[in-house]
């Protein structure tokens, strides 16, 4: 389990290391990152050691859909 207050990373091809918390989408299941994800200036092995799980691509974020009054992300209908 992670010291850290997100469960996963996504290195990007520039370099740019985006710790966030995985989550599902309330309308379609899903995965998603959770609010508040942040820039980590750790390295992936370190990373790794606290206990964050690296992940190939970086989820859609979710927002809030007024017309529906729920969550929602880039593939919902």
């Amino acid at each position: 389990m992670s010291q850290l207050p997100w469960s996963h990373f996504h290195v990007a091809a520039s370099g740019r290391v985006t710790g966030f918390t995985l989550d599902a989408c309330e309308t379609c299941g899903g995965a998603i990152q959770a609010p508040n994800s942040v820039t980590l200036g750790e390295t992936p092995a370190r990373l790794v050691a606290l206990g964050l799980t690296q992940v190939d691509a970086l989820p859609c974020e979710a927002f809030y859909d007024e017309s529906t009054d729920r969550q929602a992300c880039e593939r919902c209908p």
